[in-house]
């Protein structure tokens, strides 16, 4: 359904050149529809995450090869409500060009930065059976961001543990005024906070990578994309906008995922 409505956008766009005919409000229902896709085909998927060990395309390796250890573990944090099935698709992608190793996990909100922290002492583990220490990259939508920025931006590190890069994926990295649904994001104002500062005083901001869905119906541009005074504090090379994208279909989109495929 989603490639359907990728090629049949494609095709009217290049057909309807005209501004005043392809309209803003076509961009619109376009967006809706591909968020409302989206939503029924990762409800489809959820309960393949909701096991122990998640091995879909060589996700979660037991053990790694001295090549696998030459190249970062990815590491990818999903959305609230959602769990790492969410990155099936992904997962596919990264299996067909060689890309990882790659771990996924289930996290709950209460206690994210100990799961987290426990996934990258695995792959320590894995990586000292070598001879080596691992280098990561840090992948996260959504509240998977903001886990891992918190990480990453915080102070409690797994030793000998380097993360590469931070890549969120429409992830609220600054509370905003008038932000909508306000009562969905509540109970995480704090942790934004803390990490939009934390972010606003570190000088490894390069290592930030941001993607945001220009129709993101939850997360403002100016709250994913870390503004102050007006303006995003990263620059253009580390920012990244989907348009015809909104909060969850952001994360299935083909320029999301090329865009992802370059950074790693």
């Amino acid at each position: 359904m989603q490639i359907i409505l990728r090629h049949t956008y494609s095709y009217y766009e290049n057909y309807f050149s005209h501004p005043n005919i392809f309209s803003e409000n076509y961009h619109r229902i376009v967006s809706t529809f591909y968020e409302v896709t989206s939503m029924v085909s990762s409800g489809y998927r959820k309960h393949f995450g909701n096991v122990q060990t998640f091995d879909y395309c060589g996700a979660n390796p037991e053990q790694l090869s001295d090549s696998d250890c030459n190249r970062p573990a990815i590491i990818l944090l999903h959305g609230s409500q959602h769990n790492q099935s969410g990155w099936m698709p992904l997962l596919k992608k990264f299996q067909e060009r060689k890309i990882g190793p790659v771990y996924t996990l289930n996290y709950t909100q209460d206690k994210r930065q100990e799961q987290l922290r426990a996934t990258l002492e695995t792959v320590k583990g894995q990586y000292r059976k070598h001879g080596k220490n691992p280098n990561v990259i840090l992948i996260g939508h959504s509240l998977g961001g903001i886990v891992a920025a918190e990480y990453f931006f915080g102070e409690n590190h797994v030793s000998d543990v380097t993360v590469q890069k931070v890549i969120t994926i429409g992830s609220r990295l600054k509370i905003t005024e008038n932000a909508p649904f306000p009562a969905m994001f509540s109970d995480i104002v704090p942790i934004v906070n803390q990490v939009y500062e934390n972010i606003l005083k570190s000088v490894e901001k390069e290592k930030l990578f941001t993607i945001s869905a220009k129709r993101d119906w939850l997360v403002p541009m100016a709250a994913s994309q870390v503004y102050q005074n007006g303006a995003s504090v990263l620059p253009e090379s580390q920012r990244f906008v989907v348009d015809d994208c909104s909060h969850l279909s952001v994360l299935y989109s083909p320029e999301t995922e090329e865009k992802i495929l370059q950074l790693v």
